[in-house]
């Protein structure tokens, strides 16, 4: 059902909504969610290992009401039979993330036009009562990363190359978060030497997105670019976005994920533009995420970071 650690134990089933829980569970647990423009992933994990995921449910993601609802009932049900002591919500953008904000956790103008100005936590009645947390989805991925056991106080960059870019920092294994969130899809780059494309950001048209996100190269592919050539140029500039990160992060961590990554030798092409743009100081390894659902992870890290500072 997903990759990464799993609990040895399988969950009993529990009559409360169809869900999946384990009424004899005494640890205290986080629940987390990430909404995606198409799933919609939430579970369960404990509270001093919320990478291990006890629990784990996926559904379509459709309308607002729909979906909250879905995920609302299993928060509702594990919170009123299990001992869950945070929530971590992760979701696409834009998203505002900062705590004290009057529409804390309501997305604001996104293209997914139905979820705009919709506030997640008014759709999710258990927060009324746990101490949550909101995340965007790649912040969130970033803190689901950091998890190398011999590296806790990890620097990690995380970028993911879909439909748009995105990039989430953590700096000594803590997200970077506050305000706002890190941006690195509308960096201005560098074009490589040979490309010709026009780019197709709304906003900016030949940023690092309008440059190489999905979009762009289904675009470079529709106007006959060849597979080398655009391998080129996507790497080119994603390096770019990356030395970006590093500079003002100095991370040790660079990992790439979305489903651009999944072009063929991606990450090593951009590593060896990132080696030769990035002097003198070596360049850190760029790698695959460790976690099919890194959004859920970082989203119930979060949660067990706020259940652990609670007094």
């Amino acid at each position: 059902m997903m990759a990464g650690k799993q609990h040895p134990r399988a969950l009993q089933p529990s009559q409360a909504n169809g869900f999946w829980v384990d009424s004899t569970q005494s640890r205290p647990l986080v629940a987390g969610v990430e909404t995606g423009g198409t799933k919609t992933v939430f579970g369960l994990a404990a509270v001093e290992d919320p990478t291990t995921i006890l629990l784990q449910h996926r559904i379509e993601t459709t309308s607002p009401e729909e979906t909250l609802a879905a995920v609302d009932a299993a928060f509702a049900s594990w919170t009123a039979s299990l001992p869950v002591t945070a929530l971590g919500v992760a979701s696409f953008g834009p998203l505002d993330v900062e705590s004290s904000s009057p529409t804390y956790g309501t997305i604001f103008d996104t293209p997914k036009r139905k979820w705009e100005g919709i506030s997640l936590l008014a759709g999710l009645s258990a927060v009324a009562a746990k101490p949550t947390v909101v995340y965007s989805d790649v912040t969130a991925a970033a803190l689901g990363e950091a998890t190398n056991p011999e590296a806790r106080n990890e620097n990690l960059l995380y970028l993911t190359v879909g439909t748009g870019i995105g990039l989430g920092i953590t700096l000594d294994g803590k997200p970077l978060q506050g305000r706002g969130y890190p941006e690195g899809g509308h960096l201005f780059v560098r074009r490589h030497k040979s490309d010709r494309f026009a780019g197709i950001c709304p906003l900016h048209e030949d940023c690092a997105e309008g440059l190489a996100a999905g979009p762009a190269v289904q675009s470079r592919m529709a106007d006959g670019e060849k597979p080398d050539e655009i391998l080129e140029v996507v790497a080119y500039t994603l390096a770019q976005v990356i030395l970006s990160g590093l500079y003002f992060t100095a991370a040790e961590t660079v990992v790439v994920g979305g489903g651009v990554s999944s072009i063929r030798n991606l990450r090593e092409v951009t590593a060896e533009h990132l080696a030769l743009l990035r002097s003198p100081t070596a360049p850190p390894t760029i790698r695959a995420p460790r976690h099919e659902h890194s959004g859920l992870v970082g989203a119930m890290r979060g949660a067990a970071l706020l259940a652990n500072a609670a007094p």
